[in-house]
């Protein structure tokens, strides 16, 4: 991943609703559990696109992205994008594919750009809607929370 793809930003906090997957979070089980928040969230205003938190442990959870004040739906629970430095790339195609660009961010965008990953989830911001666009035209950013690497 050329430097030139991973952006460095500032982010706030971004309030959500959250399904999280049962059990491993495999592609397919996420994709599931996509669905059942989609479906969840019919007429929910959004905030914002929605958001997928990829915890270090291994969990995931899918998030409406939700205004301040807004009631949780049913059967959710409150989350949070944490606020903070982030490296950002952008991912164009299938989900199944975000591990690979969630890799390559880590692996090539980090150590180049002189950041280390600091705690808590990745980001995974839909910013078109997969029940509208084809596959090949999905766009998610992909967001890792960073800290400096200072040279010792």
């Amino acid at each position: 991943m050329p430097a030139a793809a991973v952006r460095v930003e500032e982010r706030g906090p971004i309030r959500g609703a959250a399904l999280a997957v049962d059990g491993e979070a495999t592609p397919e089980a996420v994709g599931r559990t996509w669905g059942r928040l989609l479906l969840r969230c019919e007429g929910v205003p959004a905030a914002g696109p929605a958001f997928g938190l990829r915890h270090p442990d291994g969990r995931y959870e899918a998030c409406w992205a939700l205004f301040p004040g807004y009631p949780l739906p049913t059967g959710l629970r409150e989350a949070e994008a944490p606020g903070g430095w982030y490296a950002a790339s952008l991912h164009e195609g299938p989900y199944d594919r975000i591990g690979e660009a969630l890799r390559l961010l880590l692996e090539e965008g980090l150590p180049h750009g002189g950041l280390r990953r600091r705690e808590g989830p990745a980001v995974e911001r839909l910013l078109t809607d997969p029940r509208t666009v084809g596959e090949a035209d999905l766009r998610t950013e992909v967001l890792v929370p960073v800290q400096a690497d200072p040279v010792e």
